[in-house]
């Protein structure tokens, strides 16, 4: 199972790190505004770098918790993964006027991506053990 959280960890690790690179290097190296990919950024690589910036801190506190808690949290986080997804897709990748109240892709992936880290959060300190004795 450490073998599981380590991957995980470093995966994610490694998907930030190479979106970083990608926005700073690949993309706008000289201010000039074109990247390679561009019709892939918005929907696939932005929500996959927010997603994995969620999942850095997450995967790292996973070391700490029980392989049953660490089971159940995979669970949710693959089926989470799979709803943020589904969500990016569907939304519109820009406003369609000044004053219109639609999410765009980046706002749908930052907030799920925070909904993420509180519900896991919450759902490691549910299962610790003082808990667990109140219940």
């Amino acid at each position: 199972m450490k073998i599981i959280r380590a991957v995980v960890f470093l995966s994610s690790a490694a998907i930030v790190i190479m979106g970083i690179f990608y926005d700073w290097r690949i993309c706008f190296p000289d201010g000039i505004g074109e990247c390679p990919f561009d019709n892939l950024r918005f929907n696939v690589i932005y929500p996959l770098v927010m997603f994995s910036k969620a999942l850095f801190p997450v995967s790292f506190v996973s070391y700490f918790v029980s392989d049953k808690t660490y089971k159940k949290w995979g669970i949710y986080a693959g089926v989470w993964f799979v709803f943020t997804w589904l969500l990016v897709l569907v939304t519109p990748a820009y406003r369609h006027s000044f004053f219109s109240m639609d999410p765009t892709k980046e706002q749908v992936s930052l907030w799920m991506s925070v909904a993420f880290v509180v519900i896991s959060f919450g759902m490691f300190a549910w299962e610790a053990k003082p808990w667990k004795q109140l219940r």
